[in-house]
């Protein structure tokens, strides 16, 4: 009995033995044929990216300031006239500043109007000798120009050119007022229609006979109200002369407000007094 339980110990650790040496066979068997696990690669962080400060780019606008609607300081440059037109104002400029009176920098457009001429006078009141009759009249302009401390008109047609004072246009002549620029057309549009609509006839029949582009000198633009003080600052605009049948009505403008001026309210710069030749009776003048 005692060499059966010594034969049973040395049995049962001899199987031990084996059962061990063959997990371990096992074990490094099944390492041989698998991969190892991949090994991660730390990739270090980032810094985040430097942004350098650069100035704001303004941003362009097409809109210019009221200021720059004022009657341009070359006037042939004025959009839209007729070539025509365009050229005979270019030839009016050049001779009035040739003649010292004025530089080129101050000269501007305070109207443009068309006519029909009837002889070489050209329309000039008080022409130099005996105007010559043109067989069936000549097509031409009537320009106004204004300086800084005056103001002249030239007639032009037919390729000749006369200087005449201001208020020189012989009697009974009309001419046809030219938009000197689009600003112009459209208050000059929204004038007829305001005045149409207040006497209740069609815009159609309201004629333009009075187109003045006017620097106001303050917001009041030339026709004050007991309301005031007006604060001083250079308006430009356009005074609109209409007509419809008898009736005769005058604005004044601002390039986007209007206000409708009775005769007796009116106050112009000098220089338009002089220019238009109108009655001093129907102007205050400014102090």
């Amino acid at each position: 009995m005692v060499i059966a339980g010594k034969s049973l110990r040395a049995f049962l650790i001899a199987t031990a033995g084996l059962l061990l040496v063959w997990s371990l066979t096992a074990c490094g068997a099944d390492s041989d044929g698998e991969a190892p696990p991949p090994t991660r690669t730390l990739v270090p962080p980032t810094a985040p990216p430097t942004v350098t400060p650069t100035s704001p780019i303004p941003t362009p606008t097409d809109l210019p300031a009221a200021k720059s609607f004022a009657p341009a300081q070359t006037p042939v440059a004025a959009p839209g006239l007729p070539d025509d037109l365009r050229a005979a104002l270019q030839q009016a400029v050049d001779d009035w500043v040739a003649s010292g009176a004025v530089t080129r920098r101050e000269v501007r457009v305070l109207s443009l109007e068309r006519f029909h001429w009837s002889d070489a006078s050209l329309g000039c009141a008080e022409p130099a000798g005996s105007p010559a009759e043109i067989e069936g009249g000549v097509e031409g302009y009537r320009i106004l120009l204004a300086g800084s401390r005056a103001a002249v008109a030239y007639h032009t047609g037919g390729g000749a050119l006369v200087r005449c004072p201001p208020g020189g246009l012989a009697a009974g002549l009309h001419g046809e007022p030219v938009a000197p620029d689009p600003i112009a057309q459209a208050m000059v549009d929204l004038v007829r229609r305001d005045w149409s609509e207040q006497i209740s006839v069609e815009a159609g029949s309201v004629e333009v006979v009075g187109l003045v582009s006017v620097i106001w000198p303050d917001a009041s633009l030339g026709c004050p109200k007991a309301a005031g003080p007006y604060p001083a600052q250079e308006t430009p605009g356009y005074r609109v002369v209409l007509r419809q049948a008898e009736r005769e009505a005058i604005y004044h403008t601002s390039i986007r407000d209007f206000i409708r001026c009775a005769p007796d309210e009116e106050v112009l710069p000098g220089v338009l007094i002089e220019a238009l030749a109108t009655p001093a009776a129907a102007i205050s003048a400014p102090d």
